[in-house]
């Protein structure tokens, strides 16, 4: 495999070569000025790029591996922790699946459900990144408290993120609404993705957000 390419859907093979872009000519640009600026955002959390291989095989998960080792340096940790930190977010992607090389430079995401809130203790440290569907798993709209279900759900995996150093909680597919991000943050969520861009925007530009 010559090269690596990123796209954001799982197009057949062909059009994935048309429409794609190579991986490191999207995203290598970026991380050279995150390795010549240190930082990306003023506090010390790392730049978090979140890689997934919508047709998996041997071969691209070692050119992945191979290609992010380049950059190894940025995960290193340092006076303020690492720079960087890579996921791989594929479903198939699990502990023993992916070789030693991109191992080495990449962590692995748990997709969680309320049947499998967390990653089972002994592979723990592998999954760096829990992610939970809002839509799917929490009902909550935003009026009146939240469920206890949805309470006792955000608790259990925070409290196993803390548990692995470095591990975060992403909630996608969140409503743009004040009262279920205030929520969210004061539980301890890491990052909130919203399906409603322009609303998710404008809630964070509106301030006040509790936590």
């Amino acid at each position: 495999m010559s090269s690596t390419r990123t796209a954001h859907s799982s197009w057949p093979t062909a059009a994935r070569k048309r429409a794609g872009f190579e991986l490191a000519a999207t995203y290598l640009p970026l991380l050279e000025r995150v390795r010549q600026c240190s930082r990306v955002t003023a506090d010390p959390r790392p730049f978090l790029l979140t890689i997934e291989d919508k047709a998996p095989t041997a071969a691209s998960r070692l050119a992945l591996g191979v290609l992010l080792e380049r950059y190894s340096a940025l995960l290193q940790p340092s006076a303020t922790g690492p720079i960087a930190e890579f996921i791989l977010v594929d479903e198939a992607a699990e502990p023993g699946s992916v070789p030693a090389e991109l191992a080495r430079c990449a962590g692995l995401q748990w997709r969680v459900t309320s049947h499998r809130p967390v990653p089972p203790a002994d592979a723990a440290d592998a999954y760096r990144l829990l992610s939970l569907d809002y839509g799917e798993e929490i009902e909550w709209d935003g009026s009146g408290p939240p469920p206890v279900e949805a309470r006792r759900l955000i608790r259990e995996v925070v409290g196993a993120a803390r548990r692995v150093p470095g591990c975060r909680v992403r909630v996608h597919h969140a409503p743009a609404r004040r009262a279920i991000w205030s929520w969210l943050l004061r539980e301890g969520v890491d990052l909130i993705g919203v399906t409603d861009l322009p609303r998710g925007v404008a809630l964070l530009g509106s301030g006040g957000m509790e936590r």
